[in-house]
């Protein structure tokens, strides 16, 4: 797991590097933190390597969180903020953003182990796998790299971020067999990730891949309603 803290307080940056290491450390292996005291060296990064969480300071000079936030989105939908400030009173205007957290400085010790919380879910969402029969043999799939499956005939088609796996079996079992909650019918050929949805239209989803598939009418209820779920979730 990739964290970036901005922070013009290079004091509670660093602060906040440390308490995140010593709260998480099944995950210390495998988290790299940068931390920045200027938003303007912090998008130089992203350009290249957008983190999986940003933690940002509102009020600093320059380019406060809030821009910091909408840039960062621009370059990566996938990057998970979590606002860092002493003014409570700026919570409301941070929604529009769809932070996973707020964390107040003032409350910092209180409120830091739901943002931990939030981590360790995401983490184990991203390294969590899925076990599919192929050709009789159990094949793990790591869940984040599934866009959808297909129904093609009597086959299944994989597609992944990498590739297309098609195999013979039926797309109501190959469902069952899955069991995950990121993954919606959203219509009789199709199995989606909703980690991969983009946004939803009158009648098609599309994925952060640019491709759209078909949602029908009777199964958009349903569709919204998982995708909204894992918005929760992943915020």
């Amino acid at each position: 797991m990739t964290v970036y803290i901005c922070d013009d307080n290079a004091y509670f940056a660093d602060n906040l590097a440390t308490a995140l290491k010593e709260a998480l450390p099944s995950l210390f292996d495998c988290m790299e933190i940068q931390t920045f005291t200027d938003g303007s060296e912090l998008l130089k990064v992203v350009e290249t390597a957008p983190p999986e969480v940003a933690f940002l300071d509102i009020d600093m000079p320059i380019i406060n969180g809030f821009a910091l936030a909408k840039e960062i989105h621009a370059r990566s939908q996938d990057t998970s903020i979590v606002f860092v400030t002493s003014l409570s009173e700026l919570v409301f205007q941070s929604f529009q953003y769809q932070p996973l957290w707020f964390l107040r400085k003032t409350h910092f010790a209180e409120e830091l182990p739901q943002v931990i919380e939030r981590l360790e879910h995401k983490c184990k969402e991203k390294n969590r796998t899925l076990l599919i029969n192929l050709h009789g043999e159990k094949r793990a799939f790591p869940a984040a790299d599934i866009l959808y499956l297909e129904s093609d005939a009597h086959y299944v088609q994989i597609h992944t971020v990498d590739d297309v796996i098609r195999f013979k079996a039926q797309l109501n079992k190959v469902e069952q067999e899955i069991n995950h909650p990121n993954f919606v019918r959203v219509h009789v050929g199709y199995l989606v990730n909703c980690a991969h949805m983009s946004r939803l239209r009158a009648n098609t989803v599309i994925l952060d891949s640019g491709e759209e598939l078909p949602i029908s009418r009777s199964r958009m209820a349903e569709t919204q309603q998982a995708f909204m779920r894992y918005m929760r979730r992943s915020r």
